[in-house]
């Protein structure tokens, strides 16, 4: 086996996955990507991970996003900041087919999970409605609880939510209508009810912009027993990231 991944390292060899760049290590970045993406470290906001400037007083720190939209869940992470070469990969995943970068960035959101301790947490990721996983082939969301789940040994539950309709392209709504357009979009699956029930889960998406979606989909998992909400994004869009 060694011998084979040899051959296949030397016919194939790893390349970093922001630049493609020869490295040593296959779902890594080097060290010019790595300091392009922005990830966020320090201070940041405990409901969503923006990151924040200044030195915390010791208390709960939080973004004036937040502060206008109270949270349902208990608190939040995000690994990087949605632009330059964050934006680039995260856009690549989702429409590119650049499935690969999920299990790339699986140690960066492990990361930022172990900084949320979660006791014994369940990862569920943000559905796609039908047609447009229909349309993309898979969910990344789902691709990034997968490659957490892969680096933590952490149980993940992949269908335990679905969107029970569509909804309009929410980057030309405003925070207000985003809300209105998720209210009640999302909900538990039936068979997953007895998985979720009393448990702590972690919701896992790739951009964190509003907090409409996690909003849903914490509500939805709150309704049917769940013990308590995280959530956990790729990236964090807006004026505070």
């Amino acid at each position: 086996m060694r011998l084979l991944q040899s051959a296949v390292r030397w016919i194939y060899p790893a390349e970093c996955s922001g630049c493609h760049d020869l490295m040593s290590e296959e779902f890594g970045f080097c060290g010019k990507c790595w300091s392009e993406l922005g990830v966020i470290i320090g201070l940041a906001c405990h409901f969503c991970g923006a990151p924040l400037k200044g030195q915390s007083d010791g208390g709960i720190e939080v973004c004036d996003h937040c502060l206008s939209y109270p949270r349902p869940w208990v608190r939040g992470a995000s690994a990087t900041r949605y632009g330059g070469l964050s934006r680039t990969l995260v856009l690549a995943l989702k429409y590119a087919d650049r499935t690969e970068l999920a299990r790339s960035f699986s140690g960066i959101l492990a990361s930022k999970l172990a900084s949320l301790d979660v006791q014994d947490p369940l990862l569920v990721p943000i559905p796609l409605f039908w047609k447009r996983r229909w349309s993309r082939r898979y969910n990344q969301a789902s691709l990034l609880v997968q490659g957490i789940s892969a680096k933590t040994s952490i149980d993940m539950q992949l269908d335990a939510l679905r969107r029970v309709r569509a909804t309009p392209i929410l980057k030309d709504l405003s925070d207000v209508e985003r809300f209105t357009a998720l209210s009640g979009a999302i909900e538990v699956m039936d068979q997953a009810i007895p998985s979720v029930r009393g448990r702590s889960i972690v919701l896992v998406d790739d951009v964190f912009t509003s907090g409409a979606t996690f909003s849903s989909a914490t509500n939805a998992l709150l309704s049917v027993g769940a013990k308590e909400v995280f959530v956990l994004a790729l990236a964090r869009a807006g004026k505070n990231a």
